[in-house]
């Protein structure tokens, strides 16, 4: 999941590869992880993007397209509701650089 975040996932289509039902997958997925398989997704990209935010230079929009949200609407709104503010506010509110890469931060900021 952390190294194909950025492309379309389903769960039916991961369920399929793992030869188990739907239900069954998002069950299982859950217990393991605490989490459903899109919220895990989603919080991936985020983090990604806060991780480009303060890494990069690009454009918010290209950093959503990045992550795998095209849908800027959609971006933002799944940002604020994470980090209670816009990319942009975030971008110049924590200008504090992370480690090197971006998986090294991965396992610090699962919940």
């Amino acid at each position: 999941m952390v190294s194909h975040f950025n492309k379309p996932l389903s769960a039916s289509e991961i369920s399929h590869q793992a030869a188990l039902s739907l239900r069954h997958f998002q069950r299982l997925f859950k217990q393991i992880t605490g989490a459903s398989f899109i919220k895990m997704l989603q919080h991936i990209r985020i983090l990604y993007s806060v991780w480009l935010l303060q890494h990069t230079d690009r454009s918010i929009q290209s950093i959503g397209q990045e992550v795998g949200i095209s849908d800027m609407k959609h971006f933002y709104y799944l940002f604020q509701k994470r980090l209670g503010m816009t990319p942009a506010a975030f971008r110049i509110q924590h200008d504090i650089p992370f480690a090197n890469t971006f998986f090294d931060e991965l396992s610090v900021w699962h919940e």
